[in-house]
């Protein structure tokens, strides 16, 4: 029973590592939040090391380093370079996350670029009137064609809550397309997404505040109970 349960998820793993590519033999290219174009084998290799980069120190015993140029991860101790493919990843990269799963977590935003990139090269292009923003992959999550003015919003995926479990309610990103057609760029250096949002301070918030509104009205409605009482004592 073990084997033939062991050989189902090989299987699995398996299907799961060839059905993500493209269907159409295109010349379209997929742009990550660099602004720079890739073609798919080579955009899935660029995009799965920046998950890794993204991703906090603490959720690692040891981080490996992004190179830039190479688009592959390097171990600080060894010096010894792994390609950042989560389907055919090496014992030590995967021995770098705390946990397995935060190696989940991570798997999760490199399928999710992928997908975007199946979708940037699949998807008819935007109309010819008026100006768009580029579809593009920001680092966390997938951007479609964007109208002049418009900002966009996205559900916040549920691999971006690190540490804490994804809230209870729908929460949204936001990337914000200019009049001229070009993402917003914070400080006019990168292209940025608002996830403020996406964090559960808001939710934590609006508990505190209803735990001390109905504090309060309990203490108010006692008041009346207290001068009645005091008034026969």
């Amino acid at each position: 029973m073990l084997i033939i349960l062991a050989f189902l998820c090989f299987q699995y793993a398996g299907t799961n590592s060839t059905i993500i590519e493209p269907t159409l033999n295109s010349e379209v290219k997929c742009r990550s939040e660099r602004k720079m174009y890739y073609n798919f084998n080579d955009f899935k290799m660029d995009v799965c090391a920046r998950c890794y980069m993204y991703m906090p120190p603490i959720l690692f015993h040891v981080k490996f380093k992004y190179d830039e140029e190479m688009n592959i991860l390097r171990d600080p101790r060894s010096n010894l370079s792994y390609s950042a493919d989560p389907f055919n990843v090496s014992q030590e990269l995967s021995n770098s996350f705390m946990e397995e799963y935060f190696f989940w977590k991570w798997k999760s935003c490199c399928v999710a670029a992928w997908r975007c990139c199946i979708h940037m090269i699949e998807k008819s292009p935007p109309p010819l009137e008026g100006s768009y923003c580029p579809r593009t992959w920001d680092g966390w999550q997938c951007w479609p064609d964007t109208p002049a003015g418009i900002t966009a919003k996205q559900p916040c995926q549920d691999y971006i809550y690190f540490q804490s479990s994804p809230p209870t309610c729908p929460k949204y990103a936001y990337k914000k397309c200019l009049t001229n057609g070009t993402w917003y760029r914070r400080f006019n250096l990168y292209e940025w997404t608002n996830y403020l949002k996406c964090g559960r301070r808001d939710e934590h918030r609006r508990f505190l505040y209803f735990h001390i509104a109905t504090h309060a009205i309990s203490i108010v409605s006692i008041i009346p109970a207290l001068i009645i009482f005091l008034a026969y004592k």
